[in-house]
């Protein structure tokens, strides 16, 4: 599914502590009205009212109730939302496409959603079903085809399928751009990994650049010493 909207243009602008929205010229489209909103995505913005969560469209109009503890924003027609403590899904009619049954979910990536209950993270797909077993302690979004996960406390990456392309033997790791990643150790070495873990780059740790500081300055206090 694909978007396109006028309102992806439509820019967010603060009055007074309240939340609008103007045009490209400047034009105001949506009166500053709202305690808080955030950008356009799929011809919908969310807005606060009264601490709730609700949508708006390009008009201003108040397509969606504010009702939510917590929302997202639209991605592939569908968006997270929290009600009464517990995340489903819903259309952009405002209907549920899947119950309130989740203790947390997020929007999709890559046509995949993350979801977690009773503790465990896992990912549904546009069919609703899960396609990756809740089984992981946390997991991130699809970026570049791969999701970081944890799993007792270490940190790697699977891929759609569910297959671990970068074992869990990380402390650290941030999510994949431009096909890279950084991944590291408490206390030791970091590196930068290609999609299939491979090393791109070894970045030096805190104790190898102070050795390495060391060093040059003890150089450049001879060179000095030299031509005196």
């Amino acid at each position: 599914m694909h978007f396109i909207s006028n309102a992806e243009n439509l820019i967010r602008f603060y009055n007074n502590g309240k939340v609008g929205y103007k045009n490209q010229s400047g034009q105001i489209i949506v009166p500053p009205n709202y305690a808080s909103g955030s950008e356009f995505k799929e011809g919908y913005a969310i807005v606060v009212i009264d601490h709730k969560m609700g949508y708006i469209n390009h008009l201003g109009e108040l397509v969606i109730q504010a009702q939510y503890e917590d929302a997202t924003l639209f991605e592939n027609g569908y968006a997270a939302v929290a009600l009464n403590g517990r995340y489903g899904f819903i259309t952009t009619k405002g209907d549920w496409w899947i119950e309130p049954i989740y203790n947390t979910a997020y929007s999709f990536s890559e046509n995949l959603a993350r979801v977690c209950f009773n503790k465990k993270w896992g990912f549904i797909d546009l069919s609703k079903k899960i396609i990756i077993p809740l089984q992981y302690d946390y997991v991130g979004d699809f970026k570049d085809g791969l999701a970081k996960f944890c799993i007792n406390k270490k940190w790697g990456f699977i891929n759609s399928k569910n297959v671990v392309v970068i074992p869990a033997v990380y402390d650290y790791v941030n999510d994949f751009s431009n096909k890279k990643v950084r991944v590291g150790m408490k206390d030791a070495d970091s590196f930068i990994l290609d999609q299939h873990g491979s090393i791109i780059e070894k970045i030096k740790n805190r104790k190898e650049k102070e050795e390495e500081e060391k060093e040059e300055h003890l150089a450049k206090r001879k060179n000095q010493l030299k031509n005196k």
